[in-house]
């Protein structure tokens, strides 16, 4: 069985105006990922899609989602391309390259998610829309991280300060 994955907040943002409404709405994420069985690949990071919304007028989707490290050691900072495709035709419907230092998140451990927002291009669609977990599958490729191999102090990786 797996390990619980605790889900927080980027460090960034724990001191941001918005931190209790985002606290609050955490406890619902942190609710769902203890009551749901995910399969989870070993040895890297993950992108689990929650949420997004879709505006027309500006042809992008705020996407509400968890990245989850499955590492075996904690990242300082990582990147990679985020896919959403729709769960029932396959078909693409976004792809955006995302980055996120240390400075924004923190030390991401083993067996933790970080609950983020983002925004990215959207084609395809005609007018507002909310889409929900079942509606996406999202895949996380070509994933780069920066990490401390415990070992010997070095790093593991190459430097991200997007």
């Amino acid at each position: 069985m797996r390990e619980k994955i605790e889900i927080r907040l980027p460090s960034e943002l724990l001191d941001s105006p918005d931190a209790e409404r985002l606290k609050d709405g955490l406890k619902d994420v942190q609710d769902y990922f203890d009551e749901t069985a995910i399969d989870l690949e070993e040895d890297t990071i993950s992108f689990f899609f929650l949420q997004g919304q879709y505006e027309h007028i500006n042809r992008s989707t705020t996407i509400m989602g968890v990245f989850i490290s499955t590492l075996p050691i904690p990242a300082l900072a990582f990147r990679g391309v985020v896919t959403l495709k729709c769960a029932e035709s396959g078909e693409e419907r976004a792809e955006i390259e995302v980055a996120f230092p240390h400075s924004f998140m923190g030390e991401f451990s083993p067996n933790e998610g970080i609950f983020t927002c983002f925004t990215m291009p959207t084609d395809g669609l005609t007018q507002d829309t909310v889409f929900e977990t079942t509606e996406f599958v999202a895949q996380f490729s070509d994933i780069e991280y920066v990490a401390i191999d415990s070992g010997d102090d070095s790093l593991v990786g190459e430097i991200i300060t997007e």
